[in-house]
């Protein structure tokens, strides 16, 4: 048994106290023990120890390991237009009443690093941690509270199981589609300069990070991926994600008939280019069939989440057959790419994460993407919201969340290999935070060098990402010092052939629809047969619960007493002196009626029911034919019968009327003959109150006392 890989911490304090103890004494610890102790020494067995330091020296250890994993991200490199470290005191040893020198003479085991990872000593498992957590990507997982879940993603990190050497990238392959992604954005820009287009120079990577999932996802047979993005990257989605042809998007730029114009005339205003949707079906040859949608978002920004994950859920819904709808999980995956200002400013972000893992609702989980380039139009983050990072709403619902550097394609591969196998596994949501930066203005006819003049000199001269990958290729070797702007070149002349040969009026040409025929809409029929009213009929005959009448009368009856007491309360307030003091009373009285309302609300519905099931001719019949005026007061007599079983044992105002006790009518009747009497008005009658209430309702009546009972 190897104690070193089954404890650490202060646990592995304590073992090697104990066999110290056993070394210099072996009958001073038990038998088992003694015995444990016979086939097993440490890995140092001559270092003396010394039990009150090394426990503290474990234990501190063990602390800052823990803590590099919780916190390393605060201090990884995730910015890429600022390089410098970011130092925190709770990675450092002396935070944990540490030293170097401790960390040199504690066991690399303490850190409880992967198997294949361990070191010599603490102090280079450290170092590993670190490397680990405070790269260019940032593991924030400390918000986790399920342990599988939590276990699950630190070792997916510490064993890099999504990072090559584990899963190789395809360095050429990826800066081919580095190249598109910058060859269309810079062709666009040197042909419409200035013309909106919210490129995504800055967030490259944002294509190749798709491109993964949605090739991962049709290894898990996932059939419909579905896109919901704002504005920002993307035409650049629309054409190398869905594959929309070049001439298309070029045609749009170029608009030569003035779609607006156009559509006004056919009678619709359609979108902007940068808000239409697509479809994408991909090779024939793929052993499964998949559609990649993104549907269109005329709102521009986040109000798509609920769309796409009612989409989402739709598409993981079977309603082919008769009975309940038949949920499978593995049917769509949903993909939202948020902006990082509207991310935490919308609360339409909030409402949807609330309801992800409400039953009927979910959706197995949802990948999110921020396209986080540090700015909301002109504010910066500071300005703009009050958490550290844009992504810190998902930790309030456990949502995993990746920070990671957009200038490093690897961390970024590895992050949506990573977002895609939790989904999978946890069947929930997961969060990749992408921070990049913006290369031009809000839109390309803003200059933001007024408002961010020192950020926007960094831009100017930080290289793009394309650039980046293809110096570190050569650096390895694998690709020649000229390629690269070969390549570059290549999509460039891609894109001006398609601009050449471009006809902008056929590319556009949009299928008119066919008008229908002349009174089409006369010969429409919307009436209810006969035979289907019948039908419903007897499903309404079928219901045994009263409560749906019951409830209506009860919230008819609520209101008018309601209605009612505002009534008095308002003629009280214009009373004397001694009718004033009489205000608190009348309140009560409302209170009681409220709950009297429900009552005689109930009692009526069952008699209604009760009643509905006579043939509408009896009630014809009833004034000259005793047999029908039977049937209708056995039918009320039934329905009060039911109204009183169904009814609580709370003492009513009927119980006490019952037993000659005063009530609040009583009390209240009074109140409105005197009142009457004073106003000339003779004590009321039920037609009096009746029709005084109608004219009430009507607006022709101020309310006045008389007509409270009315109510």
């Amino acid at each position: 048994m190897s104690f070193e890989n089954e404890f650490y911490g202060p646990n592995l304090g304590y073992i090697l106290e104990l066999y110290e103890q056993y070394r210099k004494d072996p009958n001073a610890v038990d038998e088992v023990t003694r015995k444990l102790f016979e086939g097993w020494s440490p890995a140092e067995p001559g270092t003396p120890v010394t039990t009150t330091q090394n426990l503290l020296s474990l234990s501190g250890a063990a602390n800052l390991a823990q803590a590099i994993r919780v916190y390393g991200y605060l201090s990884a490199n995730l910015n890429p237009l600022d390089n410098t470290s970011k130092d925190n005191s709770l990675l450092t040893p002396e935070f944990h009443h540490l030293n170097e020198e401790d960390l040199f003479n504690l066991p690399a085991d303490i850190v409880k690093l992967p198997k294949g990872l361990s070191k010599g000593n603490a102090h280079e498992a450290i170092e590993v941690l670190r490397s680990i957590y405070g790269g260019t990507i940032g593991y924030d997982y400390g918000h986790i509270r399920i342990t599988e879940e939590r276990d699950w993603l630190y070792q997916a990190a510490e064993t890099g199981r999504f990072r090559p050497p584990t899963q190789p990238v395809d360095g050429r392959k990826l800066l081919e589609r580095l190249t598109q992604v910058e060859a269309f954005e810079l062709f666009l820009n040197r042909l419409y300069p200035g013309k909106t287009r919210f490129s995504i120079e800055g967030l490259d990577i944002l294509i190749p990070m798709l491109d993964e999932i949605i090739a991962n996802a049709s290894l898990e047979n996932i059939c419909v991926p579905i896109i919901g993005m704002a504005h920002r990257g993307r035409l650049n989605v629309l054409a190398h994600v869905l594959q929309k042809p070049y001439s298309q998007i070029l045609a749009e730029f170029a608009d030569p008939k003035g779609r607006a114009t156009t559509w006004d005339e056919l009678g619709w205003t359609g979108d902007v280019k940068y808000h239409i949707g697509a479809y994408r079906s991909p090779a024939k040859d793929q052993k499964m069939d998949m559609l990649i949608h993104m549907p269109a978002n005329p709102s521009h920004l986040e109000m798509v989440d609920p769309v796409i994950t009612g989409m989402a859920r739709a598409a993981n819904t079977k309603v082919d057959v008769p009975g309940a709808p038949r949920y499978f999980h593995n049917a769509s995956l949903p993909i939202m790419i948020h902006g990082d200002a509207s991310f935490s400013g919308q609360g339409i972000v909030a409402e949807t994460f609330n309801f992800s893992r409400v039953p009927g609702y979910g959706v197995s989980g949802t990948l999110h993407i921020i396209a986080n380039n540090q700015l909301g139009f002109t504010a910066t983050e500071g300005e703009s919201r009050s958490s550290m990072f844009a992504s810190d709403l998902a930790e309030g619902f456990e949502i995993p969340i990746i920070h990671v550097n957009a200038d490093d394609p690897i961390a970024c591969i590895e992050a949506a290999r990573t977002a895609l196998a939790y989904r999978q596994k946890f069947r929930k949501d997961f969060m990749i935070d992408l921070i990049g930066y913006r290369r031009y203005g809000h839109n390309e006819g803003d200059e933001p060098r007024f408002t961010q003049p020192v950020m926007y000199k960094v831009i100017d001269e930080h290289p793009r990402v394309r650039q980046i990958w293809a110096e570190r290729l050569e650096t390895e070797g694998t690709l020649q010092q000229a390629e690269a702007n070969e390549l570059l070149q290549a999509n460039l002349k891609t894109l001006q052939d398609a601009n050449d040969q471009l006809d902008p009026v056929k590319a556009l040409d949009e299928p008119v629809p066919k008008p229908p025929p002349r009174g089409a809409a006369q010969k429409v029929k919307t009436a209810v047969t006969i035979k289907r009213l019948k039908e419903l009929e007897g499903i309404m005959r079928c219901v045994d619960s009263c409560a749906i009448t019951n409830n209506l009368w009860g919230v008819r009856w609520s209101k008018l007493c309601v209605n009612g007491m505002r009534n008095a309360l308002s003629a009280v307030t214009g009373m004397s002196g001694n009718e004033r003091d009489a205000h608190d009373q009348v309140r009560r009285v409302g209170i009681r009626l409220g709950s009297e309302a429900v009552r005689v609300g109930q009692a009526l519905g069952y008699q209604l029911e009760s009643m509905a099931r006579i043939p509408a001719a009896r009630f014809g019949e009833a004034p000259d034919n005793p047999a029908a005026m039977a049937e209708i007061e056995e039918a009320l007599v039934r329905g009060t019968k039911s109204s009183a079983r169904s009814n609580d044992q709370r003492p009513s105002m009927a119980q006490d009327i019952q037993k000659g006790r005063r009530t609040e009518i009583d009390f209240l009747n009074g109140l409105i003959v005197e009142k009457g009497s004073q106003l000339g008005v003779p004590t009321p009658t039920h037609e009096h109150l009746v029709t005084a209430t109608r004219q009430v309702e009507r607006g022709q009546l101020q309310p006045r006392p008389e007509i409270v009972l009315g109510w």
